[in-house]
């Protein structure tokens, strides 16, 4: 997801919703729908989608709380504990400036659980943040509030590391700190507005494990994934699921590029090792996007302590096209390659 290429967010949160309308009714639950689908269906469905677009430098802002509440929580939006929302600009139609060298970053869904304080805040809510690294300068960025922390990032083993960020002017006092381990992304908040000092936790996930090494942290496309009741977090664990490449990048066509060599690898052994074609019961929902079904569960054991699954869509060249390391990367861990 790094480099100078990005998609236009506003087509990116299009395509992630579409496949979930047609995946939604293809796997037989009832079917969410964005407003064009609200339309056009007469208002039959319920309109959840809230979007809300930002352009930042190289990276997707991919889409609003409304949005992550939706798609990324499966149920009612909640609301972020900031008070006001800054506007964000409109898309642009030119291609994102190309990023100094060894600029590295990711989008990530937060979810928050409120640990203490007296404040008037929620319980609960999520959020998108971007990421935007450079020589260990961290700059995490919520959208779309667009609500900045600046600190630093340490890289710790490839894949994973560390990182604190503290808020400045209009967000003075408001800190992160967590720890990136492959996909995963854990730490606690403090919400310091308007008198505050309410402590949260917080657990996510990266579309892109930015901090392995390029091959695997600066890939085109990422994973989505869905259960029979609805879009998930992670990847389903035993029961059925559906997953999904999307293009990241700027020109990146994924139906131009099927068909897809999807991998799992757990340890010594691949329990996975399927095709993403663009044939039913997959499909593609348009050229940025296809889809196939799991040839069986995810088990459980695979993700235990100790365990460092990686799942890899590999392109017909073998490049690694999107990669999912809940566990982190395993120091040994080499592609399969052409």
């Amino acid at each position: 997801m790094s480099g100078p290429e990005t998609r236009a967010v506003d087509q990116v949160a299009a395509d992630i919703i579409a496949a979930d309308v047609a995946a939604t009714g293809q796997m037989g639950r009832p079917v969410k729908v964005s407003d064009t689908a609200y339309r056009e269906t007469g208002g039959t469905g319920f309109n959840w989608v809230y979007l809300a677009i930002g352009i930042g430098t190289g990276l997707i802002f991919i889409l609003g709380i409304g949005f992550v509440g939706g798609f990324f929580g499966g149920g009612t939006p909640s609301p972020s504990p900031t008070p006001t929302a800054s506007p964000s600009p409109s898309p642009s139609a030119t291609p994102s400036p190309s990023p100094s060298p060894g600029l590295i970053g990711s989008v990530a869904v937060f979810d928050f659980t409120r640990e203490g304080g007296i404040c008037a805040l929620p319980d609960a809510f999520s959020g998108l943040f971007h990421f935007e690294s450079l020589a260990g300068a961290l700059t995490l960025t919520q959208l779309p509030e667009e609500h900045v922390t600046v600190g630093t990032l340490t890289p710790t083993i490839p894949g994973a590391g560390t990182f604190s960020t503290v808020g400045e002017g209009d967000n003075a006092g408001q800190t992160y700190e967590g720890t990136i381990t492959g996909t995963t992304v854990s730490g606690t908040h403090v919400y310091t507005a308007g008198g505050c000092n309410d402590p949260y936790s917080f657990a996510g996930r990266l579309y892109t494990p930015f901090l392995a090494t390029p091959l695997l942290g600066m890939t085109p496309a990422g994973f989505n994934f869905l259960n029979p009741d609805g879009p998930t977090r992670q990847l389903p664990i035993g029961e059925p699921a559906r997953i999904s490449i999307l293009a990241l990048r700027e020109g990146y066509i994924v139906q131009e590029m099927l068909p897809y060599r999807i991998v799992m690898v757990v340890g010594e052994e691949m329990p996975w090792d399927f095709v993403i074609d663009g044939a039913a019961p997959g499909g593609c929902v348009d050229e940025f996007q296809c889809y196939g079904d799991s040839p069986t569960f995810a088990e459980a054991d695979w993700f235990a302590p100790g365990q460092q699954p990686v799942l890899i869509a590999y392109d017909p060249s073998g490049q690694p096209a999107a990669v999912y390391a809940p566990n982190g990367i395993p120091i040994d861990f080499v592609p399969l390659g052409p």
